[in-house]
């Protein structure tokens, strides 16, 4: 039994024996590949944006055509399970949906290394991709003092400040922004020391 949960958690996609893939297209959450090859038992784990880690017992949608590689960003659904782990470094599940997470672009990484030139940010340092108003779009969180947090879209326009200020309202223009924002994913967190 042990010798056959350390290949499900060591190899790529374990597909049950003789039954169909399950078409599954309901990746919501955003995730991160973490390779703890080097680890007795790991293999491939995915990270959530709270710093959850997710253990792959098995997977049930072999859709995906991109390598597993560490730092990737991806998209998943998953199924808790009660199997017995290895790793013992995170939480058993089912993988039930996997895709590529799209490419950060390229201004938006340029505000990303803006943000590392500076002192690290507290509370929090952070970019983070969401749909709002179905369009892409990035939040910075507001950090510090009264500063507000900041809304862009693709291509690094202003839309508005969600939160922040003074009053902590933001700019009071885009106020539906938290309470609607969906498929939230990590893009970038400052882990810098003396970050918080």
């Amino acid at each position: 039994m042990r010798k056959f949960i350390v290949a499900i958690l060591t190899t790529g996609l374990v597909i049950g024996c003789g039954r169909e893939p399950v078409e599954i297209n309901e990746c919501s959450t955003g995730a991160i590949i973490k390779n703890f090859k080097g680890t007795d038992g790991c293999g491939y784990l995915f990270q959530l944006n709270d710093g959850t880690l997710l253990e792959p017992a098995a997977y049930t949608n072999p859709k995906e055509t991109f390598p597993l590689v560490d730092g990737k960003r991806v998209y998943i659904s998953y199924e808790t399970v009660d199997a017995v782990s290895v790793c013992m470094m995170g939480q058993t599940v089912k993988i039930t949906c996997l895709q590529e997470a799209a490419p950060i672009p390229d201004c938006i990484q340029a505000e990303i290394e803006k943000i590392k030139k500076e002192s690290p940010r507290g509370p929090l340092g952070a970019v983070y991709r969401y749909t709002y108003q179905n369009k892409k779009v990035y939040f910075i969180p507001q950090y510090c003092c009264d500063f507000f947090s900041v809304l862009l879209t693709e291509n690094c326009e202003f839309i508005c400040a969600p939160d922040g200020g003074i009053m902590g309202h933001g700019d009071r223009t885009c106020e539906d922004f938290l309470s609607t924002r969906t498929h939230e994913e990590l893009i970038w967190k400052d882990d810098r020391k003396g970050a918080q």
